[in-house]
């Protein structure tokens, strides 16, 4: 008896702990993986930094335009936001469509809102407008998907600092600048197309966005004039839709020096999903394929016509063929990885740049629909569910907050 309660039972006790362990541990794990991510999704703000809600492969007119069905024309409508739990998405503006009518930047561009606006009124049970960190927050509790206006426009303001608050005013909250509006915003450099510095209007504006409320996006531009707006900006900087130059080492990408200045002024690199930028490999095939599609164009032209419209629909369907290509979802994931690692985890975000045509993203994530691959990806490789709420829209929303808290600060020495 002393043997059984001295030696055997506490043996037994311990056994049957580790068994009772062992068999809870089995029921969280025998949970799918991916319906784990999910649930993470469905109680975080999620928001993608840069997505077109027009693909381009799909251009037409603006009365077929409608974001409340779940269409093959949009990669992000309402419908795809709502079943992946994405609560928030900047949609560049304007919208190009396919039609015969000349418009001037600005007719096109307050056409595109328009449009918008109409989509946001008809389905205000599924969308609605967020001009503002504490709009997103109001509208994720009402169970609505937030929209957002951005610009990716080299000639948006022409050169004129009053067309920034005019776009504003548009409920503009996001400007991408670009390489081709360099001579506006950048000192130009001895090499054409080159910059030492910003311009005199690149600082004004750069005061201007930062005075009004509006995230900078330097996406689009070269490092010299990427390290200057960093260094000029008050608030902190975005890169809406890159991907780093560690893992592939295009110049397209983000270095990991301007990377740690980024994260320095509290701003965020948000990831794309574009096969190109994700892999250096795929990007080779790209250059080559461009090459194969001009020789095939100069033999159709030569064949049918410079003007025969049949042209672009071949052209389409080739470039389909040699772009087709998978690129892994987890090399994007390796691109999300070392951001983590070179400057932590609250300086990443997501910025699909969905918009272009099918195959310019890896087949596992082709719309808004596939975003929990994304998370599901990140408990695979074991981050935390307090780490992939931040990198799905958190950092985002927090970069929100600090550029209007800038913004705030610059309206009290204006009001004093």
């Amino acid at each position: 008896m002393k043997l059984f309660l001295h030696v055997i039972f506490p043996i037994f006790l311990v056994l049957s702990l580790m068994f009772a362990t062992s068999f809870l541990n089995a029921e969280n794990t025998d949970k799918p993986i991916c319906d784990l991510a999910e649930e993470i999704l469905s109680k975080s703000i999620v928001i993608d930094a840069h997505s077109h809600p027009l693909q381009s492969t799909y251009f037409s007119n603006p009365e077929s335009f409608d974001l409340g069905i779940d269409s093959k024309s949009s990669q992000v409508d309402f419908i795809k936001m709502k079943a992946s739990h994405i609560n928030g998405v900047f949609y560049p503006m304007p919208i190009y469509f396919r039609t015969e009518e000349k418009l001037t930047l600005e007719q096109r561009i307050s056409q595109s809102i328009t449009l918008i606006e109409t989509q946001v009124k008809k389905y205000n049970t599924l969308a609605a407008f967020a001009f503002s960190s504490k709009d997103i927050q109001h509208n994720f509790d009402q169970d609505l998907r937030s929209i957002m206006l951005s610009t990716e426009n080299e000639n948006i303001f022409r050169g004129q600092i009053d067309n920034i608050e005019k776009s504003y005013n548009l409920g503009i909250r996001q400007v991408t600048i670009l390489n081709s509006n360099l001579d506006v915003y950048g000192i130009p450099g001895k090499e054409e197309g080159s910059v030492t510095g910003l311009s005199d209007f690149g600082k004004e504006a750069i005061r201007e966005m930062n005075r009004l409320g509006i995230i900078i996006d330097i996406t689009h531009t070269e490092d010299i004039l990427q390290k200057a707006i960093i260094q000029h900006s008050e608030a902190p900087v975005i890169a809406s839709h890159s991907n780093t130059r560690s893992v592939n080492a295009t110049s397209r990408n983000i270095p990991d020096d301007i990377l740690k200045m980024i994260a320095q002024k509290g701003g965020i690199i948000c990831v794309t999903f574009d096969k190109g930028w994700i892999s250096s490999e795929h990007l080779a095939k790209r250059a080559e394929a461009r090459k194969k599609m001009e020789e095939e164009r100069k033999i159709l032209e030569e064949k049918l016509g410079k003007d025969n419209k049949e042209i672009s629909t071949r052209i389409e369907e080739l470039r389909s063929k040699l772009y087709g290509e998978n690129v892994d979802i987890e090399l994007l994931i390796d691109h999300i990885d070392h951001i983590v690692k070179t400057v932590g985890v609250d300086y990443v975000g997501l910025g699909s740049d969905f918009g272009a045509a099918d195959y310019f993203y890896p087949e596992e994530l082709n719309n808004f629909k596939d975003y929990t691959r994304i998370a599901c990806s990140f408990l695979k490789r074991g981050y935390k569910e307090e780490d992939i709420r931040k990198i799905m829209g958190e950092n985002l929303l927090r970069v929100m907050k600090e550029v209007e808290k800038i913004s705030d600060i610059y309206k009290k020495k204006i009001k004093n």
